[in-house]
């Protein structure tokens, strides 16, 4: 399970409990398993990622639209996941946005 620091069911939903640390897939792979009749884990490109440094939090953004700011974080192994705006879900490994996809 998920831990995030802001577990508001409205924000996390039932993502935290997708993820298993002792499974040895990959958090998308997961994802994608327990969230199949929501449509799975799909990639999506074209994102950038920022870190704001005074206040330790990331944005998402995307050619043409606004920042998505960051709602919830978590560790899950090596990487940090991050809920965002819009119900997108960033993964996040040595400060490098590795993977997107939206997740509601």
């Amino acid at each position: 399970m998920l831990i995030f620091d802001n577990m508001d069911f409205a924000i996390v939903g039932f993502l935290p409990e997708f993820a298993n640390p002792d499974d040895p897939r990959s958090l998308q792979e997961q994802v994608n398993e327990a969230y199949a009749h929501g449509g799975g884990w799909n990639s999506f490109d074209g994102f950038e990622l920022r870190c704001h440094i005074a206040s330790g939090k990331f944005s998402l953004v995307y050619p043409g639209d606004p920042p998505m700011k960051e709602r919830a974080r978590a560790r899950f192994r090596n990487q940090i996941i991050v809920l965002f705006d819009m119900s997108w879900v960033g993964i996040i490994e040595n400060m490098k946005l590795i993977d997107v996809a939206r997740i509601d």
